[in-house]
């Protein structure tokens, strides 16, 4: 399969994710998103998965939107892609596996794969999460755990079977790369 039309087994996300929610738990970083009372939401910033991605959350219509922000191919599906990563690059990855064909040349960076509606009583930020990997949205929540720390949950087959993963904030630097390799 050509590069462009995207990367078998390309996941931002630890492989211990249940496939279908595998890329649908990154969680956009937050950019000063605002809850529904008006305050800044701590969720807001830059955070980094557990596979060294970077998600970036903030403020949208709806609520708070996360999109994928910096790209790390874990050097397994490096390997077992890099001639096609090498030659197109992993700018040129696409959201190959939409349901919708019209959207399937939408490029992976930049792509918004987390809307929360706002903040609920217990404390969790609840929406959608859209996995690129199998083109499906799952519903899930975001957590606080520390200012720091936020818990991304993913859950799917009628909220029964969920999977969570805990991420960083990033510390914003003057100059840092979207695209990496971990080797």
């Amino acid at each position: 399969m050509p590069f462009g039309e995207g990367i078998r087994g390309l996941s931002i996300m630890s492989k211990t994710w249940l496939k279908p929610i595998a890329v649908a738990t990154i969680l956009p970083a937050l950019i000063n998103p605002t809850s529904a009372a008006g305050d800044t939401a701590p969720i807001a910033g830059i955070w980094q998965t557990a596979q060294l991605s970077e998600i970036t959350i903030q403020p949208c219509e709806i609520g708070l939107c996360g999109y994928i922000t910096k790209i790390v191919i874990p050097p397994e599906i490096y390997e077992e892609n890099k001639e096609e990563i090498d030659q197109f690059g992993i700018a040129n990855a696409f959201d190959h596996y939409n349901k919708d064909p019209l959207l399937r040349d939408r490029p992976i960076q930049g792509l918004q794969i987390l809307t929360l509606d706002g903040i609920e009583p217990d404390d969790r930020y609840r929406g959608n999460i859209y996995n690129p990997e199998d083109g499906n949205t799952y519903t899930g929540f975001v957590e606080v755990l520390d200012e720091d720390t936020i818990r991304l949950t993913g859950c799917g087959f009628f909220d029964l079977i969920c999977k969570s993963e805990d991420w960083l904030r990033v510390k914003q630097t003057a100059s840092q790369e979207n695209i990496a390799v971990v080797n």
